[in-house]
């Protein structure tokens, strides 16, 4: 369950809670908001 304190819009609560019930701890992403979430490993692309 995606706790409300993650502050994560729907679509990335629903990532995050994908992610979760599959194991999976690296997301590539620009998105800020997943930066904050515990266990959970960030690589950012470069920006173009």
């Amino acid at each position: 369950m995606v706790s409300p304190q993650l502050h994560l819009l729907t679509n990335d609560a629903l990532a995050f809670s994908v992610m979760e019930k599959l194991g999976v701890t690296h997301l590539a992403t620009n998105d800020d908001d997943f930066d904050s979430v515990s266990g959970v490993k960030v690589f950012k692309p470069a920006r173009t």
